[in-house]
């Protein structure tokens, strides 16, 4: 699903062994976490981007060349491709104004993206965005709260009930 890259810029798993072994690292479905214990935010968080990004790749995987530039009758503004490319535009961004070390990945053209250039930097982006919160959490918490939060009201639309929208895509492209 996640890919690995030919920069090895991503932290994402990309074998089988790997995927099984972080899934080994979870607890068993059905099994609840210890509520004595606060959530470790940042934890959370990582493992939050890593599924998004795994779920990026099997849609990416999934959707038909032919309707890669269809507009969707769901969206007024966006379609399939710039949707995927104003999904890593908007890492890039948040990337921008939170890491001074590190470079963002190169925005995308809209305009011009294609499946395999939205892979590959939905995978670069989602790299970068699980290390930036790894570092945060060993060295500024205060500054992961506050990134948190802000994350959380960029992604507010796409939540419901407390479960991810992410249907919206698959409906979206499955409608074209």
């Amino acid at each position: 699903m996640a890919r690995s890259s030919t920069t090895g810029e991503t932290d994402l798993p990309d074998s089988t062994k790997e995927r099984k072994r972080s899934a080994a690292a979870r607890p068993a479905a059905g099994v609840s976490r210890n509520r004595e214990k606060p959530v470790d935010m940042g934890h959370a968080l990582i493992e939050a981007y890593q599924t998004n990004e795994r779920i990026n790749q099997v849609l990416l995987d999934a959707i038909d060349p032919k309707i890669w530039r269809a507009m969707p009758p769901c969206s007024k503004r966006r379609n399939i491709a710039t949707t995927f490319a104003h999904i890593h535009n908007v890492r890039c961004m948040r990337l921008a104004m939170s890491v001074r070390d590190e470079e963002p990945p190169a925005r995308l053209d809209r305009a011009e993206v294609t499946p395999a250039e939205a892979r590959e930097a939905l995978e670069k982006s989602a790299g970068a965005m699980v290390r930036l919160v790894a570092t945060l959490e060993g060295s500024d918490p205060a500054t992961l709260e506050k990134f948190r939060r802000e994350y959380e009201a960029l992604a507010e639309e796409y939540f419901e009930d407390n479960l991810v929208r992410q249907d919206y895509l698959i409906t979206c492209a499955t409608k074209v």
